[in-house]
């Protein structure tokens, strides 16, 4: 194999063809002899800018591009879901309204009985109808008594309570495509997703109890009243949003496309409107080309870059063989450790709603699945607590992850060839262009003689 000379010469064979000129060629401008002297001088640096970090930086662009006219087309389809469950549980508070009334008058009927039954002890231990009731003694009795009771009823939860005490399950409120705001002061201790939900729910609350105020005044006034109140009352409930103020999650839209990009795909959100599939569909496809184009060249720049420099510090066994094997599948597992540091130091600066990341386990293991792009979903990157900011580190956490796995796959495959090459000699073989060459040429000859015979 030539590994070594290619490897040896990446660099001036890059520069020497990029600054070959044919006769007659135009002479280079200003521009570009500034970007082949930028070459010749800093070749390292000015193929990672090139062909890695600028191509990734344009392609981040396109993820917000993408990501937000995505998080535009579904974001009526989010809301609609997220209306309905509300309208279902606000519509089931009406419906079942009269059992809060049954409890008022049992908790009534407690009293009583707890009256009774402090009044019956009385009467016993003084074996007389005749006693001197002492007040703050009966008061204690009957609280005691009213308490043990209440354990023994089933209260109606609020909304509020049936909402916030459930997390981002398919049948709770979702905010991978919105985003809504609360007031700042009731922020404290709220992830995210935690105070989208409250602002969300607060928002219906208040619009549910306008109309509630408007059917209570309807129904003192005579004009609303029975069977017919309530149905209307229902269909007023399927009309109220709690989202007039929600806006589109940009930061959301874009980690969504970034997964689609790197094929990554955890699979805790999809598209459902037609317009967003068919945007994953077309523009998804053109994406995932380009990032791989992106990785290959990213993978071959580093990969001579290193190999570059193991053989200036005579460190050939790193190039190539088991050595390189052991070294790249070593980095890949080292940055999969720093890619976890990084996912747990985040999670505690962001708050509740990521501390399931806390634990190293769950985040190594959202690490490798990221890196592998096998992306089962258990773990993800969570749309409703990504931001913008977080984009100048989570595309090069994950690229560095791809190219340092594919870089040991290629090396371990060219080490397995060697080892074959050496202990069998069928796979002591040419490349394949020259075997299929070699193979035509006796052909030829044949025909050739053949024709001669005639």
């Amino acid at each position: 194999m030539k590994m070594d000379e290619d490897v040896g010469t990446y660099f001036d064979k890059a520069v020497t063809t990029r600054s070959e000129r044919k006769i007659g060629q135009p002479e280079l401008n200003e521009k570009e002899s500034f970007l082949l002297k930028c070459a010749m001088k800093y070749p390292r640096c000015f193929n990672l800018f090139v062909y890695v970090i600028f191509p990734i930086l344009l392609l981040v662009a396109m993820c917000f591009l993408c990501g937000f006219i995505l998080a535009m087309v579904e974001k009526d389809t989010e809301i609609k879901s997220n209306d309905l469950i509300l309208q279902v549980i606000f519509s089931q508070e009406v419906l079942e309204g009269g059992q809060n009334i049954v409890v008022s008058r049992a908790y009534q009927k407690v009293a009583s009985m707890c009256i009774d039954k402090y009044s019956s002890e009385k009467t016993l231990l003084g074996n007389s109808t005749d006693f001197n009731y002492n007040g703050t003694e009966m008061k204690e009795a009957v609280e005691s008594c009213m308490r043990v009771a209440s354990r023994e009823f089933n209260f109606i939860k609020s909304p509020f309570e049936e909402l916030l005490s459930v997390d981002n399950s398919p049948d709770s409120l979702t905010f991978n495509w919105i985003r809504c705001p609360l007031e700042d002061d009731q922020k404290e201790g709220l992830s995210p997703f935690q105070y989208s939900k409250k602002s969300v729910i607060d928002s219906f609350n208040t619009t549910f109890n306008k109309k509630d105020e408007e059917f209570k005044q309807a129904f003192a006034d005579g004009s609303k009243r029975g069977a017919k109140y309530r149905k209307e009352f229902l269909t007023e409930i399927k009309n109220l949003s709690g989202h007039d103020h929600c806006n589109i999650n940009t930061s959301g839209g874009a980690i969504f496309w970034f997964s689609v990009m790197t094929t990554v795909g955890y699979g805790n959100t999809v598209p459902q409107s037609i317009g967003g599939k068919s945007m994953v569909y077309t523009l998804g496809f053109v994406s995932i080309l380009l990032f791989a184009a992106v990785n290959a060249n990213a993978g071959y720049v580093s990969l001579a870059v290193a190999d570059d420099f193991f053989q200036k510090r005579k460190l050939k066994s790193l190039t190539k063989g088991m050595g390189a094997s052991v070294f790249w599948l070593g980095a890949y597992f080292v940055w999969n450790l720093v890619i976890s540091f990084i996912t747990m130091a985040v999670a505690k600066y962001r708050g509740s709603k990521d501390s399931e990341y806390l634990v190293f386990s769950n985040a190594y293991w959202f690490s490798y699945i990221t890196t592998t792009t096998v992306g089962f979903g258990d773990y993800h990157i969570p749309h409703e607590t990504t931001y913008p900011v977080d984009f100048i580190y989570i595309p090069f956490m994950i690229l560095i992850g791809f190219v340092f796995l594919a870089n040991f796959l290629i090396k371990f495959s060219e080490w397995i060839f060697i080892v074959m090459s050496e202990h069998n000699s069928v796979f002591r073989t040419q490349d394949l262009h020259e075997l299929l060459k070699n193979q035509s040429q006796p052909h030829t000859t044949q025909t050739c003689q053949h024709k001669e015979g005639e």
